[in-house]
């Protein structure tokens, strides 16, 4: 994941097949291009890797299409209630569907369909249980603390 050099050509290993690959267009997609001349941001995973991805998916919604009024199994909401709250399609583009195809980037299994945001939340977690479950604890002791304020405030 991190870039490296070897002599003068930097390397970056994709987070999906483990291997260290020329930082170069053949090998790594650019996702973004600073306006302030810093160096541009590759993508995480090679092009191979993603084009196998892509194909996943392609695949899976051919055989499984999204059905109507479906409900997120991470955080149970339909499209209605997403953009109710959120007020907004993720990325602007109102001919996306805010479901996507989620599946294990190590494996290539599929697990479902997931909302877009839900989907975010498990990419950037790097799909780590672990990372995942860290994050809920510090939301929930955030909360106890407000909690115990609350308490507090109510007895004395």
């Amino acid at each position: 994941m991190f870039e490296a050099t070897n002599g003068n050509l930097k390397t970056k290993k994709c987070v999906e097949c483990n291997i260290s690959k020329p930082l170069t267009l053949e090998h790594f997609e650019i996702w973004y291009r600073s306006s302030a001349g810093r160096e541009p941001r590759h993508a995480n995973s090679c092009k191979v890797c993603r084009r196998k991805g892509m194909m996943i998916i392609k695949e899976y919604k051919m055989n499984n299409p999204l059905p109507d009024n479906y409900d997120c199994p991470i955080c149970n909401k339909n499209e209605k209630q997403i953009l109710e709250e959120t007020g907004a399609y993720q990325h602007s583009n109102v001919n996306r569907s805010l479901f996507n195809v989620d599946h294990d980037h190590k494996t290539g299994k599929v697990r479902g369909w997931v909302c877009t945001y839900c989907n975010n939340m498990l990419a950037r977690s790097r799909d780590n249980i672990k990372n995942l479950l860290k994050g809920a604890l510090y939301l929930f002791k955030f909360e106890l603390k407000i909690l115990i304020k609350k308490l507090k405030e109510k007895i004395w």
